[in-house]
């Protein structure tokens, strides 16, 4: 079953600091692709997987062309500076590799899977629930690509493309009657690298402003995402701040479809 399995981790700027491929089993190498922009390719000469080229700048758009380039059923997504943990512990190779066959298992049950924050469990979870159904996705997620394609879901809902879009197709397959399988068990975190304000998203277009128009779109094209001004730590600049958030009801949101399709929004 694994040999239905690409994995693409989508990278920016982070050659030399990216920590994603330390969690990927050796034995899936060879499922393994990053997705770089092609002024960036002799700078990931050294690692040896499958290298994907791409002229874009926007995760959302990169996301989309990894759908369109995947010849396999299941697609794994994963951000390019994370780590993972199993039950809580530092997650050895063998532990990832039965994570990637639990993921495949469950995704023969529902469309999208994926770990979560290990901030959001308490041991107790942990221990009696196996998966979260419908809640929030944390920088890596499995998906379905035949009920993808079969809806023609995107993970751009602009044609510059948007942030947040693993909320966006997440909610696109609540809202249509699917469930979506968060695991309780292995958990994911980012790694803050020594170059973060200059690379990934950061590297292509993401900031205050760009991130808050992004929530606004969510919040106009899903029924049951609701924004907020929240004060917040910012330990870049070590002062608090007011940012806009929003709160996803997600349990609301099963088989609600969106009345308002966006086809612009950014005036």
């Amino acid at each position: 079953m694994l040999d239905n399995l690409t994995i693409c981790i989508p990278t920016s700027h982070r050659a030399g600091v990216m920590t994603t491929l330390n969690w990927i089993p050796k034995k899936l190498y060879k499922n393994t692709h990053l997705f770089l922009h092609k002024s960036e390719l002799k700078d990931y000469s050294d690692y040896n997987v499958t290298k994907q080229t791409h002229s874009l700048s926007n995760l959302a758009l990169i996301r989309d062309k990894a759908v369109q380039r995947c010849t396999t059923r299941y697609l794994y997504l994963i951000d390019d500076n994370v780590k993972f943990r199993y039950l809580h512990e530092k997650a050895s190779e063998k532990d990832m590799l039965k994570f990637f066959k639990k993921q495949l298992e469950w995704l023969t049950h529902v469309p999208m899977v994926g770990p979560r924050h290990p901030f959001m469990i308490t041991k107790k979870v942990m221990d009696e629930k196996e998966y979260e159904t419908d809640t929030r996705t944390a920088y890596a997620f499995g998906i379905d690509l035949d009920i993808l394609k079969k809806h023609n879901f995107k993970f751009a809902i602009l044609p510059e493309g948007n942030f947040s879009s693993d909320q966006h197709m997440a909610l696109n397959f609540i809202e249509h009657g699917y469930h979506i399988w968060m695991s309780n068990r292995w958990t994911i975190e980012k790694v803050i690298t020594s170059n973060r304000l200059s690379s990934g998203c950061n590297a292509n277009g993401r900031n205050e402003k760009t991130y808050e128009d992004s929530l606004r779109l969510l919040a106009k094209y899903h029924p049951y995402v609701k924004l907020k001004r929240q004060k917040n730590w910012n330990r870049n600049t070590s002062i608090f701040r007011t940012d806009l958030t929003l709160t996803i009801y997600w349990k609301r949101s099963f088989g609600i479809k969106s009345k308002n399709p966006i086809t612009k929004y950014f005036k």
